[in-house]
């Protein structure tokens, strides 16, 4: 949170200021004014299922996502649109990849977890506005089959909530149709980052260790032709609906090398992996 600095130059503006405050106690107590809460969630990745409640609070969310599966799993919240249903949009995400599209998906993908790796987690703040969503996690399983297709899409209902502040972040990346900004100078440990979608579709900011020796370019090359263990970690991240801001906390360790990367398909053109079309940021070691 923001702290606020008062600077008092006079004994009487400080007993001015403290006669201020207890008035201004009173008219919150008078009026029930408080400040608006944050909905702590849970989702658990499996192979292949989520743990999720069925119904929460929306506004500004705070999701703690955990991959307990032998897989990686991404967790992505999206929107059915009016007039749609839940199994509307579980026929789209759990169709055959060669099915040709009758048309505009019946959902916007709107936010959730990047992918995390067997036992990975990430904890990261966004906003959810009300209404029914499908959770889903379509990476492809080792016999091409998307997760989704396996029992990895459920439904949950989102009730109106206020908009929240979120976590204070040591700098913001901005995303943009297709780049991401420079991350801000993180450290070993716990760090809050701040993301922008300035894009037109869904972005995420999506972080990864490298191995020794490994660049960007190679995590780019193994998702074109996967053969072998990754040159990488998948660590989670945020991602969010175009306009949207969000969080994502993460842990980093001394002496390890990472980049933020967006593997979003291109939903508006040839879903091509953003990845593909520069979305990286230049690697850091901390």
């Amino acid at each position: 949170m923001r702290r606020l600095k008062v600077v008092l130059a006079t004994g009487l503006l400080l007993m001015a200021a403290t006669a201020c405050g207890d008035d201004n106690d009173k008219d919150d107590a008078a009026t029930g004014d408080t400040a608006a809460e944050v909905t702590a969630i849970d989702v658990t990745a499996t192979d292949y299922a989520f743990a999720v409640p069925a119904s929460i609070k929306g506004g500004t969310v705070e999701m703690n996502y955990k991959n307990n599966g032998k897989e990686p799993h991404f967790a992505a919240f999206a929107k059915i649109n009016d007039g749609k249903t839940f199994a509307d949009a579980k026929a789209v995400l759990t169709a055959p990849a060669d099915t040709p599209a009758s048309g505009p998906p019946p959902f916007v993908e709107w936010a959730g977890s990047p992918t995390a790796d067997p036992g990975g987690s990430g904890k990261m703040t966004f906003d959810l506005p009300a209404g029914t969503y499908a959770l889903f996690c379509s990476i492809p399983a080792a016999d091409g089959v998307a997760h989704a297709a396996k029992g990895m899409v459920t439904e949950v209902t989102v009730s109106a909530g206020e908009t929240a502040e979120q976590p204070e972040a040591v700098g913001t990346i901005t995303a943009a149709d297709f780049s991401l900004s420079a991350p801000p100078d993180l450290e070993a440990g716990t760090n809050v980052i701040g993301f922008k979608n300035d894009g037109k579709q869904l972005h995420e900011i999506n972080l990864i260790e490298l191995s020794a020796g490994k660049t960007v370019d190679d995590v780019a090359a193994w998702f074109k032709a996967p053969a072998g263990p990754p040159p990488n970690k998948s660590l989670s991240g945020v991602a969010v609906a175009p306009g949207q801001t969000g969080t994502a906390t993460v842990k980093l360790t001394k002496g390890s090398t990472y980049a933020f990367i967006c593997v979003i398909p291109d939903v508006l053109s040839d879903f091509t992996p953003h990845l593909f079309k520069g979305m990286r940021t230049g690697t850091f070691t901390v």
